[in-house]
């Protein structure tokens, strides 16, 4: 009995020897699994940017995350993306994050990375893909991201990508009321022009009349005051004598020589501008004075062309219409004489010369 016990006791034995060494194998082989240091896994590389649209002169930001899951067990290394530089943009600033968390066991590293970019124009610009490459050997890389950039006065699209953007209805309604205040102070500036032309045209008419029609009363009050002197002299020879020596009193005029004072005029000026015209008619007016007593200080040159119509030869008053135009030309418009100086001053010397009370000849 007790020997066929025996052998049954020595089989169960060994089965459950066996048990338990397949038992110890797995637990070695779970505890290598949890000794082994922790490797990377799931590592990505992401990029993105806070707008796509952006007006020159703004900058934007481009944000790169570089995320690795870890396991607990293990020591770990962290890696740190660096960028130098980027096509049509400048780096004008750069800062670094990290973020660690463990769940389960199973923890995930992130290191953000944020630059700060500014266009160096406008276009339609592209940031490239970013590849880095792992401790491990192992390479990432980010998408590409298309980016516009609007010219300063281009504001149309301005606020597309913004992180706040502006309400359409107010820049309407702000676009409206502008145009609104444009179009009413136009019109009110309109309105005061059109007024004023109709107040002023009037008034201007009506002097230059005046001033045209006041030499021909001149003229006709001189004769009829000239022709009662007469009729005094036939009654009185006394009051005769004194009526001419009184006709002939005259303000003191001061006397030009016309040709030395050209001379000195043609002297300080080496060229006939503007200003040696003016100086030149100038000196020309003051010489008719001083040469009759008919041509007034007073009167304009076309008040002295109608007293030389009126009291002198045709041969002088066929030279004083174009010397008078060039006169106003240079008086009123500021416009240099369409004649050579040589024949404008041969004219206005004839004229001075001509115009001595011995020349003079009544119609």
């Amino acid at each position: 009995m007790s020997k066929t016990c025996h052998p049954i006791l020595e089989a169960g034995t060994r089965r459950q020897v066996s048990r338990v060494r397949l038992v110890a194998l797995l637990a070695v082989f779970i505890a290598m699994l949890f000794s082994i240091p922790a490797v990377a896994q799931d590592v990505s590389l992401d990029a993105e940017v806070d707008r796509t649209t952006v007006k020159f002169g703004e900058s934007l930001t481009l944000t790169l995350t570089l995320a690795q899951g870890i396991s607990a067990g293990g020591g770990r290394q962290i890696v740190t993306p660096n960028v130098d530089s980027i096509p049509d943009f400048d780096i004008a600033g750069r800062r670094s994050e990290q973020n660690m968390s463990f769940i389960n066991g199973v923890g995930q590293l992130q290191v953000r990375t944020s630059l700060e970019l500014v266009p160096r124009g406008p276009g339609d610009f592209t940031i490239p893909a970013m590849g880095f490459k792992l401790p491990d050997g192992r390479s990432v890389s980010s998408k590409a991201i298309r980016v516009k950039v609007l010219p300063p006065e281009d504001e149309k699209a301005a606020g597309q990508g913004s992180a706040q953007p502006a309400a359409p209805e107010d820049d309407d309604t702000s676009r409206v009321a502008n145009t609104g205040r444009m179009s009413l102070f136009k019109a009110f500036s309109m309105l005061l022009l059109i007024t004023a032309a109709v107040i002023c045209l009037p008034i201007l008419l009506s002097w230059y009349m005046s001033r045209r029609s006041a030499s021909p009363r001149t003229r006709t009050a001189a004769a009829i005051s000239g022709d009662t002197g007469s009729a005094a002299v036939a009654s009185d020879s006394t009051v005769v004598e004194d009526a001419r020596i009184v006709a002939a009193a005259r303000p003191s005029v001061e006397t030009v020589d016309f040709e030395r004072e050209v001379e000195r005029l043609k002297i300080e000026y080496k060229e006939p501008t503007l200003e040696f015209y003016r100086v030149y008619f100038d000196i020309f007016h003051k010489a008719l004075v001083s040469a009759n007593p008919r041509m007034k200080p007073e009167q304009t040159p076309d008040e002295l062309r109608l007293t030389a119509e009126e009291h002198f030869p045709p041969a002088v008053s066929s030279r004083m219409k174009p010397v008078v135009d060039e006169w106003e030309g240079v008086t009123y418009a500021r416009m240099l004489p369409s004649r050579a100086f040589s024949a404008l001053h041969d004219d206005a010397r004839t004229i001075v010369r001509s115009l001595t009370p011995r020349q003079e000849t009544q119609r």
